[in-house]
């Protein structure tokens, strides 16, 4: 489906962040509410400006809650900063957390009257009416070597069963930082807990079903029964990706059954595309450029 009719912005210069040499931050992802509806962010606001020399500039996130079929079924514009970001591909910026919850990592905070804080997460429901905002990144007023320390929560992930939220906090100058778990609406912290908790990191499920000489990037997550796995790889890690570009290249997605590693469905990607897995373990959403593209899995 062609999102420019929700407002996605025109394929030109000034909203493409290969074609300038510092993009401002952007935002460009897709998650599955449910097995029928989906939720997408992108920016409304140009990530190259044409003699942009400001180290910020004022942006907007626009969240639409979509049907499987192409329906609007709620939509939320969300104002930030945008910073002059070191890598040219967009971020995420959003995650579905408890209770069908859409998170918004607001990474800038545009609002004068909040105090030490720059980012916040943005607690929605599924029809984008507003819970909560936790700050996150809070600074302290000490100086540490001439440059402020951070003090504060820092968003991380979503439990792959989306019932917790995990944040970190900082501690102190050469501490380890502190992990929380938050759950319940609206998110209160339930708990400490250790690293293990974290979103199953990359190679926790090794050995993956995919090519020897391929090299995992992502893990998708997998289907509520559990019965399903997806994870993207690529043949090598490109070069621009380690240089901190807007990468070009494809990769492979695999879809296979967990228990026994045996591949189900495999397909490449552009490397820029937003991937989702549905909680169903039969639909993969794709996002590049103004084009979802939704496709079902036997």
């Amino acid at each position: 489906m062609d999102l420019t009719k929700f407002g996605f912005p025109p394929a030109s210069r000034a909203w493409n962040p290969d074609a300038c040499d510092s993009p401002y931050r952007g935002y460009h992802w897709v998650e599955w509410l449910d097995d029928q509806h989906l939720a997408v962010v992108f920016n409304t606001t140009p990530v190259c400006m044409p003699d942009g020399k400001d180290p910020f500039i004022s942006g907007n996130a626009r969240v639409v809650v979509l049907t499987a079929a192409g329906k609007l079924e709620a939509e939320r514009d969300i104002p930030y900063v945008a910073d002059v970001w070191d890598s040219k591909t967009p971020g995420s910026g959003l995650a579905i957390g408890p209770g069908d919850t859409i998170l918004v990592i607001v990474h800038g905070v545009p609002w004068a009257n909040v105090p030490n804080a720059d980012g916040m997460v943005r607690v929605l429901t599924r029809d984008l009416q507003p819970v909560q905002d936790i700050l996150t990144e809070t600074p302290s007023t000490e100086m540490v070597y001439k440059t402020f320390t951070h003090y504060g929560l820092h968003f991380k992930d979503v439990a792959i069963d989306r019932k917790t939220v995990v944040f970190s906090e900082d501690t102190g100058i050469g501490k380890p930082q502190k992990c929380l778990l938050f759950a319940g609406i609206p998110l209160k912290q339930v708990a400490d807990c250790g690293s293990d908790v974290m979103r199953e990191n990359l190679y926790s499920e090794a050995p993956y079903p995919i090519s020897g000489n391929e090299i995992p990037t992502a893990f998708l997550g997998r289907s509520t029964d559990q019965s399903r796995s997806a994870v993207f790889s690529v043949k090598d890690r490109p070069l621009c990706d380690l240089a901190g570009a807007f990468c070009p290249g494809r990769g492979t997605l695999v879809v296979y059954e967990t228990r026994t590693r045996k591949p189900l469905f495999s397909r490449k990607y552009s490397v820029d595309a937003a991937l989702a897995f549905s909680p169903d373990g039969r639909k993969i959403a794709s996002f590049l450029h103004n084009r979802l593209e939704i496709v079902r899995i036997p």
